[in-house]
């Protein structure tokens, strides 16, 4: 409804999806337009969320519940599926998804363990105590317990909210994994998987050609291109950009390009227009709704 009343109004509106911004996805984006790879016939995408960063917002934090905030694969993945349709600038017509809840509830709870770290007789033995994860990573308490955050303010806090509790005995029913499979107009396809069983937080991607194939690790900011002809070579994105600050340097990115757009009227490849993030976020709620229905095929209309 927002999108058919800015089109009434002449109005420029966008969704603040900073990864087509940055120089990284950029990249991949420029060696697909310009046919490096041939005509693409499938991208698979990794959202590896961290087993610490799960546990943070979707066990303890505020996107646990479902019925309060809205599915996991939109609350994490709308910027993976806006990723994957730009890449590929082909429609989506049909997904179907599996997933669930499977680790972070209660039939997993240790034996002996507390309902609260802070008198856990397990103590820092759980990869999960909350103690040992905050006061190593105080500024994910920021914007819960403020700035002012001392060891004892941290203990009392702790002590008293959500992020000081088990894990295995919260009110969540997020998932903790999630596969999805997309089809396009042209039969080719996409899978994007969710998991929060890694060490760490990054997302991945492997884009399959005619010609040949990429790889690619957000985080070590380099892409491997491997052509059928038998040459290979790497981008090192750090020779590209020297900002990567905010979300990989998107955010100092989207800024000026938004802006140029606002005032100039400066349109980049980059910018993500409202229809186009409708449709990503459709893709996600009819992504739920096929897991949930032990993955019906759902059609994108």
């Amino acid at each position: 409804e927002i999108n058919k009343l800015a089109k009434e109004h002449n109005r420029k509106v966008m969704v603040c999806h900073v990864l087509r911004y940055t120089v990284f996805y950029k990249e991949i984006k420029r060696l697909i337009d310009d046919g490096v790879l041939g005509d693409i016939v499938n991208i698979n995408a990794t959202e590896n969320v961290a087993f610490w960063h799960q546990a943070h917002s979707y066990v303890r934090g505020n996107w646990h519940n479902v019925a309060e905030t809205a599915p996991q694969i939109l609350t994490k993945c709308s910027h993976d599926f806006d990723i994957i349709t730009w890449l590929m600038n082909k429609k989506p017509t049909h997904v179907s998804s599996f997933g669930d809840l499977y680790w972070f509830k209660k039939e997993n709870k240790p034996v002996n363990s507390s309902n609260m770290c802070y008198n856990c007789p397990l103590g820092y033995n759980c990869d999960f105590n909350a103690y040992k994860f905050y006061l190593d990573n105080r500024d994910w308490l920021k914007p819960f317990a403020g700035k002012d955050l001392t060891d004892e303010k941290i203990d009392c806090f702790l002590k008293t909210t959500d992020f000081g509790h088990c894990v295995y005995d919260m009110d969540n029913d997020t998932v903790d994994h999630q596969i999805v499979n997309i089809q396009f107009n042209d039969k080719t396809t996409a899978s994007l998987t969710m998991n929060a069983f890694s060490r760490w937080c990054y997302r991945d991607i492997k884009v399959f050609g005619t010609k040949g194939d990429l790889v690619g690790n957000f985080e070590d900011k380099i892409i491997y291109v491997k052509l059928f002809n038998h040459k290979e070579y790497e981008i090192d994105v750090t020779k590209l950009t020297e900002d990567f600050s905010g979300h990989g340097g998107g955010d100092s990115q989207m800024f000026k390009e938004v802006l140029d757009y606002l005032l100039y009227d400066k349109k980049t490849v980059s910018l993500t227009l409202l229809e186009e993030s409708v449709l990503s976020h459709k893709m996600a709620f009819l992504s739920e709704e096929s897991r949930l229905e032990d993955g019906m095929t759902k059609k994108i209309n």
